[in-house]
């Protein structure tokens, strides 16, 4: 998974905050589900999390380009 804030691409799901710039690892911005023209930013539902914060979202999924 890659970093959406600093890419780095070495980032693993269960890892709490990326290494280099200590950005939340499970957040919307490294969803694959992250839509910054769909409603609430999700193409999976009307999810309300701060973008960027750490969240327990059931449609998370990895990312593999980040943001």
């Amino acid at each position: 998974m890659k970093c959406y804030n600093c890419e780095n691409r070495n980032l693993q799901e269960g890892q709490l905050s990326c290494p280099d710039c200590g950005a939340y690892v499970h957040c919307c911005m490294n969803c694959s589900e992250y839509d910054q023209y769909a409603p609430s930013n999700c193409k999976a539902g009307k999810y309300e999390f701060d973008k960027k914060k750490q969240n327990f979202c059931d449609a998370f999924k990895p990312n593999s380009l980040g943001y």
